[in-house]
Formats: structure tokens, sequence, C-alpha cells
């Protein structure tokens, strides 16, 4: 009987994973740290990408904003390549990143419940990679604005310059992944000189995060894929802005 209504949940719950008439959000998932994963798999891939998250219903490849129910904090997790056996709404994520959603709290938590939200795929998956990549930009317009909204401790991060907008959708989706935690993506328009023409051209700004955030993140982008991404204050980054009009 138990393996029956165990199978029956399964259905159910990959039925609300994959239909689009389902919100996934509605299911409530239990974050565990990947250290207590009982069945042995291969997690080298943990120390090769950025927020590897294991799952037995998750659909590997699959990028997912993941959100704390009761503080609401946020972060972005890839769903890694080796399969687990357990309970379909357990989420085994990195013991670093647990730890990044357990300190909030006053004391430790019994547990920690989770949201999820689908964001995209991972190169690596073969599928498309720009699912929902929308809903995290700011369109050009908007982006001065939306950015004067937030602390001035807060940081931004340059992830590179493009001659249309939505040109920046790959690099947004190739970056996702290394994402601490679900950011905006404001895209900052500029005008330039280029072959003795006026062009306009697209800045792409990851944040809002804290110094300490921003200069990981910087770091671990540079380390990963060869770059020179910087990060600025929220007011350096507004006054580059007026000045580069």
């Amino acid at each position: 009987m138990y393996r029956r209504r165990f199978i029956i949940f399964i259905l159910l719950a990959t039925a609300a994973i994959y239909s689009d008439n389902i919100e996934i959000g509605s299911i409530e998932f239990e974050a565990i740290k990947i250290s207590e994963l009982k069945s042995a798999i291969d997690t080298s891939e943990i120390y090769q990408k950025y927020n590897i998250a294991y799952s037995s219903i998750l659909p590997e490849g699959a990028i997912y904003s993941i959100s704390d129910k009761i503080t609401g904090l946020e972060a972005v997790i890839q769903i890694g390549y080796s399969s687990v056996d357990s309970h379909p709404k357990n989420i085994y994520i990195t013991d670093n990143l647990y730890d990044f959603f357990a300190k909030i709290y006053e004391k430790k938590p019994d547990k920690i419940t989770l949201s999820i939200r689908f964001a995209g795929w991972n190169k690596e998956s073969g599928d498309s990679v720009y699912a929902d990549i929308e809903e995290l930009v700011v369109n050009p317009e908007n982006s001065p604005s939306e950015i004067r909204k937030n602390e001035p401790d807060k940081y931004f991060i340059q992830l590179g310059s493009f001659s249309y907008y939505q040109n920046a959708y790959p690099q947004i989706s190739n970056m996702l992944p290394v994402m601490l935690r679900k950011p905006k993506f404001y895209l900052i328009k500029k005008n330039i000189i280029k072959n003795g023409k006026k062009t306009e051209i697209y800045r792409v700004l990851a944040g809002p995060y804290s110094f300490s955030e921003a200069r990981s993140i910087a770091e671990e982008v540079n380390n990963k894929f060869n770059a020179s991404v910087f990060f600025q204050s929220r007011d350096k980054t507004l006054s580059d802005i007026i000045w580069r009009r």
C-alpha cells in the first residue's frame, strides 16, 4: 500500500513540475545538506560548478530560484547530473548554501522549507537556455530608477556590453548558475562613437549584492569563465550612468 501511494505521489509531483497549468512554487521542498546524503554518488561536480543541488525528481541541468518560505531569502541552484534515491520533496544543497539560509535564524532551524521557481537550463543540458530569463531582466528604460531604489551599501556586477539588449540573454543564462542568489539583471543603455558613428550599446549589471557577495561572485565568474568582470557600489553605478549618457 505504501509503495502504491509513493508511486502516485511521484506521478502527481512530476505533473506539477512539468505542467504549464500547475505552479511549482506551490510545492514545499525541504533543504538538506549534501553531506547528509546517505546514498553514495559522484559529487565531484560541486567543486566545478556553483551551487550544485541534487534531487530525485527535478530534471538535471535545470536552474531554479529557491526561496526560504519563512525568511524569504533567495538563492539560485542548478540540478546536478548524479541521480539520488530519496523522497521527491528533498533537495540536497551544498553545506555552504545551507548555512547561507540557516544563519539568518536566531536559533538553528529544525528544517528549512523552500519554494522553487524554474529559471532556465544550464547550456550543457542541451535544452532551451532562455526560459524565464525575461522575468529577471529590468528593461533599459526602468533600470536606472530601479537601481536607485536600492540602499547605498549595495553593489552591482558588470557582466558585459552588447549591441542589442536581447543579445545579452545568452550571457545572462550562462552566468545564472554562478549567481549566489537570484539577482535582477539591469540593462543600461549608453551611446558610444564607433567607426565615426554614434552607436547604442547595453551594459548588463547583476545585483543587488553586499560587498562580500559581489566580490565572491566576481572572483567566481573571472576564474570559471576567464573573464574580467568588476563590481561597483550603487552610487558609483548611478554616477557612471549619468556621465555616460
